[in-house]
């Protein structure tokens, strides 16, 4: 029973990774294929959506807790390139909060200290596309 319910959930984690991977690869950052940014956030909301029920249930688990924060800042980045900086902003700074409690599980996780740095970076460059310059400066 125990090993079927870990297969579960990895499985739950595979389709999230897949459904953010095609986000990616629709429109999701500068390294899209196709710039379809409608079908990349409609896919990285599933991806979320996933993320966000591991996350929850598996609160200590580093790995589903940073998996979550990279959806966020996905979703955050193709926003930015829709020009909806007030929602870019509220997306980075939920994957900010989120890669900072990967690193109250695992201190040393170095995707979640660059996670924490690229969250700022898209929280300054929403703030300032908000006309904040001031706010922006500041992170």
């Amino acid at each position: 029973q125990a090993a079927r319910q870990q297969v579960h959930v990895e499985s739950i984690a595979g389709v999230a990774e897949a459904y953010s991977q095609l986000a990616r690869l629709q429109g999701g950052n500068a390294d899209s294929t196709t710039g379809d940014t409608s079908a990349a956030l409609e896919n990285q909301g599933r991806a979320l959506a996933m993320r966000q029920k591991l996350a929850v249930r598996y609160s200590g688990n580093a790995a589903y807790q940073r998996d979550l924060a990279e959806s966020y800042l996905s979703i955050s980045e193709i926003l930015g390139a829709r020009k909806q900086p007030a929602s870019q902003e509220r997306n980075a700074a939920l994957a900010l909060e989120t890669y900072r409690r990967v690193l109250s599980i695992n201190p040393s996780d170095r995707a979640a200290l660059e996670g924490v740095a690229a969250s700022h970076r898209a929280i300054g460059a929403a703030k300032e596309s908000l006309g904040k310059m001031k706010d922006a400066a500041a992170g």
